[in-house]
């Protein structure tokens, strides 16, 4: 309306954002095989910050599988808001541990969010290995009865392995007084 002129009328509003930090772990299980003997990594989780505000005092703490080494790499403490982060999970199984699959829970916590729990699986696979030294051994024809050589037989595995020795020429007695090995056993 021309008569009554121009009108102008400013309102300020003030707009409060909190922080709200947000932890987000996609995956519920992370599975793997592990020789025993050696360290491997299982696999990996991904920790993301989808909140606003950054996590902080993230810790990991693993139930079972108390005996294996168990690491989180790399080890975080904090994570920024927008950010994420790989986590491999590296397990060193003690020498001759059994074969089996083995099963402990992880519970990922943060000081600003709560928590999370994800199953790590443990695969740990039959080893029969085994070494022998000499490879061979040999024994003149004179004297006709004795020691040709002795033979050092080791499990290198984690099961129980059975031998049957038998030489190879004619006309041969052989008395064998171990014929199997608990893992990680050496025998003559």
């Amino acid at each position: 309306n021309p008569e009554i002129g121009v009108w102008t009328n400013t309102t300020f509003v003030n707009i409060t954002v909190t922080s709200n930090p947000l932890m987000e772990i996609p995956e519920d299980i992370v599975a793997g095989t592990a020789p025993h003997g050696k360290e491997t990594t299982v696999g990996y989780f991904t920790i993301k910050s989808v909140g606003n505000d950054r996590l902080i005092n993230i810790t990991f703490n693993l139930t079972s599988l108390e005996d294996f080494v168990v690491e989180f790499i790399p080890a975080i403490t904090e994570l920024d808001a927008g950010q994420q982060q790989r986590i491999d999970v590296n397990v060193t199984v003690p020498t001759g541990y059994n074969p089996g699959t083995y099963t402990g829970v992880l519970n990922v916590t943060t000081g600003n969010d709560g928590w999370k729990n994800l199953t790590i699986e443990v695969t740990v696979p039959v080893d029969r290995t085994w070494s022998m030294y000499p490879k061979q051994c040999q024994q003149l024809e004179r004297p006709t009865e004795g020691i040709a050589c002795e033979v050092n037989v080791t499990n290198l595995g984690n099961i129980y392995i059975n031998f049957t020795i038998t030489p190879t020429a004619a006309n041969y007695t052989w008395a064998v007084s171990y014929t199997h090995l608990r893992a990680h056993e050496t025998s003559l």
